[in-house]
């Protein structure tokens, strides 16, 4: 049985619903790897919304991806989870 937000299960809080976490982590650690552990997370799920091409399945992917993923294939990926971009292009976001 799949575990959601809320139900209880104790195995705490869901990354992917509760982001505020990411600016903090992605600062004190502003490397690719920080920026795309929620790709990575909502990859393992077998009921993940994203395509086949923007999931990082494993840590050795997702070490490549960090290596060899442009900054904006990085945000392609986030937001098709609907998440807010981190990082260089932060800069360029308009207010």
């Amino acid at each position: 049985m799949p575990l959601r937000p809320g139900d209880g299960a104790g195995r705490g809080r869901d990354p992917l619903v509760e982001t505020g976490w990411e600016r903090a982590f992605y600062a004190a650690h502003p490397i690719a790897e920080a920026k795309l552990l929620a790709v990575f997370w909502a990859s393992l799920s077998p009921a993940s919304a994203l395509p086949p091409g923007l999931r990082i399945e494993s840590l050795p992917a997702l070490a490549a991806a960090a290596r060899d993923w442009s900054v904006a294939d990085q945000d392609a990926a986030r937001a098709a989870l609907g998440l807010a971009r981190l990082g260089q292009s932060m800069a360029t976001a308009t207010p």
